[in-house]
């Protein structure tokens, strides 16, 4: 957080009026907008902890918690970048990530669907379960990142490849595909000629 607050105070900063008469009040100015965006960012930041702290408390009670590792809807209708949070959570409290891949939720193809009064075809693939692990020689965020994009790899995995976005070519895709079709397709063992 002490990053965030530094480059927007540094955008804040960057903002002084240039054609102000009054520099002495558009400094003043300033500070007012600057303490005031603190505040807010420090109102969210406290909102965001609260609710962190919430799940955390209903997952150590057997909770199940479902998040978006994305953060928000696709543009692209592909993957997109994940944040870390479900790596957070999952080493957090020890739960397992059960990953899930969801195909026809495309805004264009419901919205679509909606004006002709279709139904959608939706369709939903639920992995195994996995649990997060971080590699204690990496520095925490960039282990939680390194597991984040396990668990996304293993959603892009169970998707067409149309959909698999920033993972596709994604060298931990490559090992899961290359994983899953030795197990679907087991090489035939050779008999032994005597």
């Amino acid at each position: 957080m002490r990053v965030v607050v530094a480059v927007l105070a540094l955008a804040v900063v960057i903002c002084v009026p240039v054609y102000a008469q009054d520099k002495n009040a558009a400094i003043e100015e300033l500070k007012a907008k600057y303490e005031a965006k603190m505040q807010e960012l420090q109102k969210q930041f406290e909102a965001d902890l609260a609710a962190i702290r919430e799940v955390l408390r209903r997952m150590k009670k057997g909770g199940i918690f479902v998040i978006a590792p994305e953060g928000t809807r696709s543009k692209t209708e592909s993957l997109q970048k994940a944040h870390s949070g479900v790596a957070f959570f999952a080493v957090k409290t020890g739960a397992p990530v059960v990953p899930i891949a969801m195909t026809g939720t495309e805004d264009r193809l419901i919205l679509e669907n909606i004006r002709r009064l279709r139904r959608s075809h939706i369709v939903v693939r639920a992995g195994k379960p996995v649990q997060v692990r971080l590699d204690e020689s990496l520095p925490r965020e960039q282990a939680l990142d390194t597991a984040t994009d396990d668990i996304m790899c293993r959603i892009a995995s169970m998707l067409p490849e149309k959909y698999r976005g920033v993972y596709a070519n994604h060298p931990r895709l490559a090992q899961i595909l290359k994983s899953e079709a030795s197990t679907l397709h087991p090489k035939p063992k050779q008999s032994e000629t005597t």
